[in-house]
């Protein structure tokens, strides 16, 4: 999920260090460390050394350097450019699909356990719960409820 949404979460991450690192670093003063109720105002801080000015920038670089880090680490990664050894790109290629296995008229057994069609993990046989074929088993995927792939089960006294 995080992947999917990553430009919001790298935002909201980037607002909550922005937030908490001007919670700590307390409120703007004098270099001299004066808290003048009139900061802001011309010449309040002119015999302290002037504005800290440091405090205002400081909170913004550092969410900044955390909201990069926070989207380089959960980012969706690429996949590095093959190059030859003279980096001289390569041309394109037509990249060869695979060809779907036939369709059989008779699904596979228990001996043969099946792929699920969606992730691709080894299926596991369930029995169905509730529904028209309550009762019935059927090959689901074990990673339910994040992947919902079945495929139907045929006993070996049927085939």
């Amino acid at each position: 999920m995080i992947e999917k949404h990553i430009k919001l979460f790298t935002a909201a991450v980037f607002i909550v260090v922005v937030i908490v690192s001007k919670m700590m670093i307390g409120p703007i003063t004098c270099n001299s460390g004066w808290k003048s109720p009139s900061i802001g105002s011309s010449g309040a801080c002119s015999s302290h050394g002037g504005v800290a000015e440091w405090k205002a920038f400081l909170p913004i670089i550092l969410a900044g350097g955390v909201a990069f880090w926070f989207y380089g680490k959960f980012s969706p990664r690429r996949l590095p450019q093959n190059k030859d050894q003279n980096d001289s790109p390569r041309p394109i290629e037509p990249i060869e699909t695979p060809k779907p296995a036939p369709k059989s008229s008779r699904p596979r057994s228990v001996k043969s356990q099946p792929n699920c069609p969606r992730c691709r993990a080894k299926m596991v046989l369930r029995t169905a719960s509730q529904g028209r074929n309550a009762g019935g088993q059927f090959w689901g995927c074990p990673k339910y409820p994040r992947c919902r792939g079945t495929r139907r089960y045929v006993s070996e006294n049927k085939a």
